[in-house]
């Protein structure tokens, strides 16, 4: 028994000490069957480390451009129209990306780093015949989302691209991308395969593992960009249903770790939580790595909270204050919250002509942040008011706001307005990574890059 756990020990720990590893899926974690699912799912203590590890290789990820450390949010939010970098402008607030360019290189290996994981702790609690069917339907679950999570990221980032399902490598080094339709259509059917088998309690009782109400929300949000309006509304409304769990609050309170508007969140107190303290908290006087664009500040009414609670300002430039902590442990980074099942309902609804409960949802939300009421029922109106309150709820968190505009085909006339002479077309997709390139010779570079 004790040689059992000393192996299980030496696995975790290759886990661990891999989980900051740049390099692509294949060259990121031990072949194809080196991990004896026997030992590693052997019972529920080993089972829950080996989705520790997961996770693990997700939060501590602090590498240039980690795309769960912060990446996903800034990068994104400088490649649109919400940040500016107050020390001079780069290649994603230029929209002039680069093949070579570590951050893209980091958004693409460390992503396929986590699928990787996910994909062997799926195959290994399959394969295992120790762990109860709960155990077993529970670790699948959340397996499945962390791979629909990541792969929703990168197919929005990046568009056509390999959908991995397996460790083997003689499969995933060669594996041509996959069609963006099919690539959605693999999100949902590993988000289904989530709900089904989660429980709507948090492992731990902290919301930093996901769950039942996380895997919803995410196939809320999946369905919402798949144009499917009566799911997304379904689904958002479950979130939203729950008042003992999930409540709005106030601005100021909203990222805060014992937060009733988070349905999923990242712990603080590890490693990637040190890329938002890097890039977003500012010192009294000190110049802000990034301000806030015009565009999105004026967008505010003076007496919305949002504006005063989530946007500071220092030597003279305005900056995003959704995070203030640099202690780590006042804060946890909210991936999803309430505040977006209510915009996702909203539009949903819209989108339908449900028009009342449209305006209901963006009163929510506004109300409590003192903004004035949306009064129109007029249904094109409510969905310039819905993309207006996106921006202004959503903005630096998880590409959303990169995401709508393309979701939303108003990304050439937006960024064309906010960056003329700038912004091209081919923009609306990174570059596939050169040295991704060049390790499978399948993969087919997106338009405009060479």
């Amino acid at each position: 028994m004790k040689q059992r756990y000393f192996i299980f020990s030496i696995v975790v720990l290759m886990y661990l000490l891999s989980a900051t590893s740049c390099d692509k899926l294949v060259d990121v974690g031990p072949p194809k069957r080196s991990l004896d699912p026997g030992v590693v799912y052997a019972d529920s203590s080993n089972t829950e480390s080996a989705l520790a590890g997961l996770y693990s290789t997700m939060y501590n990820a602090t590498n240039a451009g980690a795309p769960f450390g912060g990446g996903i949010g800034y990068l994104n939010a400088l490649y649109a129209d919400e940040l500016v970098s107050a020390g001079g402008s780069n290649f994603f607030e230029t929209n002039s990306l680069l093949i070579t360019d570590g951050n893209v290189g980091s958004m693409w290996s460390v992503s396929y780093a986590a699928i990787y994981r996910a994909n062997a702790v799926i195959e290994g609690a399959t394969a295992s015949t120790s762990i109860t069917p709960t155990l077993r339907q529970k670790t699948l679950g959340e397996a499945k989302f962390i791979r629909a999570f990541c792969h929703f990221h990168l197919v929005n980032m990046f568009g056509h691209i390999p959908y991995i399902k397996t460790t083997d490598p003689t499969i995933s080094t060669l594996q041509a991308q996959t069609p963006v339709a099919e690539v959605y259509q693999s999100i949902v059917n590993d988000l289904k395969d989530a709900v089904a088998g989660l429980s709507f309690d948090y492992p731990g009782g902290e919301r930093v593992r996901v769950n039942k109400y996380a895997a919803i929300a995410m196939l809320a949000k999946v369905y919402l960009y798949l144009g499917d309006w009566a799911n997304a509304e379904v689904q958002a409304a479950i979130v939203m249903a729950d008042k003992k769990n999930f409540q709005l609050l106030e601005p100021s309170k909203v990222f805060l770790t014992a937060s009733t508007e988070a349905i999923w969140q990242f712990d603080s107190r590890v490693k990637g939580y040190a890329s938002i303290v890097t890039n977003f908290v500012t010192s009294a006087g000190a110049i802000p790595r990034y301000a806030i664009r015009s565009n999105l500040y004026n967008a505010f009414e003076t007496k919305d909270l949002r504006r005063s609670a989530w946007i500071s300002s220092s030597a003279g430039y305005p900056y995003p204050a959704k995070y203030k902590s640099t202690k780590g442990n006042l804060e946890y980074d909210a991936v999803l919250r309430l505040g977006e099942m209510y915009l996702i309902h909203a539009e949903a609804c819209a989108r339908q002509g449900k028009v009342q409960p449209a305006q209901d949802d963006l009163n929510a939300l506004r109300d409590r942040a003192t903004a004035s009421k949306v009064t129109t029922l007029d249904k094109e109106l409510l969905l310039q008011a819905v993309a207006k309150e996106r921006q202004l709820e959503l903005f630096t968190e998880w590409g959303n706001r990169f995401y709508d505009l393309k979701r939303t085909g108003t990304i050439d006339a937006v960024l064309g307005a906010v960056k003329p002479g700038v912004w091209k077309p081919d923009a609306a997709l990174f570059p596939i990574p050169l040295v991704e390139m060049n390790k499978n010779q399948n993969l087919v570079q997106n338009d405009g890059y060479k």
